[in-house]
């Protein structure tokens, strides 16, 4: 298994060209994002960025000596999350039809590779738990929750593509380590999200792109098929995944949690998000993406850590709650810092 340096070079420029093209695209259909109370951007930006890793990974993953029929099985599920996207960045869908889509998908790609979480390892110190078929049960939960994380957490330039990128190197460098051949099809969205990377954040006059909802849901539903491969395949401990979707995965489950005490649906979208948080306490929108950035990519180092050290599972899972634990009474204690100083200024 060797990596094909030119095949990932030939992806990078033909995301920085389809770039170009389908942002022009876009700005012709409408396809594009404004600025709002929730949204302070400058100008409509085309939200294409998702769309064009989509036609380039499908493109160059023709290349690759993997299983034809999973490959094309996981890009047509896929082409239905990112229609789903594309719809919901046009027409704003409601919650329901987006998890009804979401859960189909992850129903139906798991069902139909037979790749899902079977089992959730020795994660209580009991001896190891398998699942039967709840795991596909669990599954579904699991691609929805990646999707709807990756989505909710791109709030600010660059973020869902850091968050992204960083997975797809744990997760790559997971499966390359395990000989297993799927690391060939995941290597690909380095390069590619390094192309929109460029766009979106360190060369934006090249013409600014958003990934969108189609983008964000197509990342998160991806990260989770590797992260099912790699459970699956027993390329690594499932407690790990946790640790690899890390910052995600917290803010999600604690903004959901902090909505739902205050009455409101927790799909309701607003700016109380960690870089909402950090952008309030003064730091800039660059500082809010290298700290958290640095954030997600300790996690998933300490994740790595944990599965090449072979840490007892039980123990890993200890280590996250903890964090965890630590990361959801820290913005408590800020949002309450937060209004004691409206409070001064009023």
């Amino acid at each position: 298994m060797q990596v094909n340096f030119e095949l990932l070079i030939s992806l990078f420029f033909l995301t920085l060209v389809l770039t170009q093209s389908f942002r022009y695209c876009a700005i012709a259909v409408g396809l594009v994002d404004k600025p709002c109370k929730r949204k302070t951007h400058k100008g409509s930006v085309p939200l294409v960025g998702g769309i064009v890793i989509f036609t380039a990974l499908f493109s160059v993953s023709r290349f690759l000596n993997l299983q034809l029929d999973l490959i094309n099985l996981y890009f047509i599920v896929s082409l239905v999350i990112l229609v789903l996207g594309s719809l919901d960045d046009k027409f704003d869908l409601s919650v329901r039809i987006r998890l009804f889509v979401q859960a189909s998908c992850a129903l139906f790609l798991s069902l139909g590779s037979g790749i899902y979480i079977y089992g959730v390892g020795n994660l209580f110190g009991f001896g190891i738990v398998e699942l039967g078929s709840f795991g596909i049960v669990l599954t579904v939960i699991a691609y929805i929750a990646s999707v709807n994380s990756f989505n909710m957490i791109d709030g600010i330039d660059g973020l869902a593509g850091m968050m992204s990128l960083t997975a797809f190197l744990s997760l790559s460098w997971l499966l390359y380590h395990a000989e297993n051949d799927w690391y060939l099809l995941s290597i690909l969205f380095i390069p590619a999200i390094i192309g929109f990377l460029i766009h979106n954040l360190f060369f934006p006059k090249l013409g600014k792109v958003f990934l969108g909802d189609a983008g964000t849901m197509f990342i998160g539903f991806s990260v989770m098929w590797f992260i099912a491969i790699c459970v699956a395949q027993e390329v690594m401990k499932p407690v790990v995944a946790l640790f690899i979707v890390a910052v995600p995965l917290m803010d999600m489950a604690a903004i959901m949690v902090r909505r739902i005490r205050k009455g409101e649906s927790p799909f309701k979208p607003d700016r109380d998000h960690l870089h909402h948080i950090f952008e309030r306490l003064g730091l800039s929108k660059k500082a809010t993406l290298f700290i958290v950035s640095l954030s997600s990519g300790s996690m998933a180092v300490l994740g790595l850590l944990i599965e090449q050290y072979d840490c007892p599972e039980w123990i890993a899972l200890l280590i996250f709650l903890t964090i965890f634990g630590i990361y959801s009474y820290t913005l408590i204690h800020i949002w309450k810092v937060l209004s004691w100083i409206r409070k001064i200024k009023l």
